[in-house]
């Protein structure tokens, strides 16, 4: 018979499958993110996540030194796959309709549950979280910058000219958060983004 040592049990005492490091990380992101899905950001805590992992505390913490590095994992993870979409989207070609139309299919690509937490993310509403300040101004500026390397070629603009680009951003996250609800079509929304470029590139 088998002993298990009281590190190889979950909270409730009963015995808890063993998971290779990679593997014991992986599951915890992946119930983190189930818990942001189903409840939000905000009650995403590191009790919370051993419970509802069926761990204890003390190995979330093996993971992640807080709940700063685990939101920080979290988000990597969650957006990076639509970072990466973005990217290529924009490296096809300039401003123009054809590249105004890639982008808003990544968008529409996205899973819902990531368009939310993006929106979240990146349109100012998780900025009451202290622990997500230094990653979400990093994801930020690096969006902003591959969008200004797209329809200036530089990064090196003026303030009022980063603030622009900015709200093209918002605006595509709130078309499809609008597209998702029923309220506008793919076309519209390619219009409005549209008239956003424009009014980015004559100001």
């Amino acid at each position: 018979m088998v002993s298990i040592s009281v590190r190889d049990r979950g909270p409730s005492g009963s015995p808890r499958p063993y998971l290779r490091a990679v593997d014991r990380r992986r599951q915890l992101l992946e119930v983190a993110s189930a818990v942001v899905d189903r409840e939000g950001l905000r009650a995403l805590t590191m009790s919370h996540l051993a419970h509802e992992a069926g761990v204890t505390r003390q190995l979330v913490y093996q993971h992640f030194a807080d709940l700063d590095a685990l939101l920080r994992a979290l988000l990597r993870q969650r957006t990076g796959g639509f970072r990466e979409a973005m990217s290529r989207a924009l490296e096809r070609g300039r401003a123009g309709d054809d590249l105004l139309a890639r982008v808003v299919e990544v968008g529409l690509a996205a899973p819902a549950n990531d368009r939310r937490l993006m929106r979240y993310v990146f349109c100012g509403l998780a900025d009451d979280q202290p622990a997500l300040g230094g990653l979400v101004r990093t994801l930020r500026r690096q969006v902003t910058d591959r969008w200004l390397t797209v329809l200036h070629g530089t990064t090196a603009v003026t303030p009022a000219e980063r603030a622009r680009v900015w709200v093209v951003i918002m605006t595509m996250f709130t078309l499809w958060s609008l597209e998702d609800a029923g309220e506008v079509t793919a076309p519209d929304a390619l219009e409005v983004m549209r008239a956003a470029v424009g009014a980015l590139s004559n100001p």
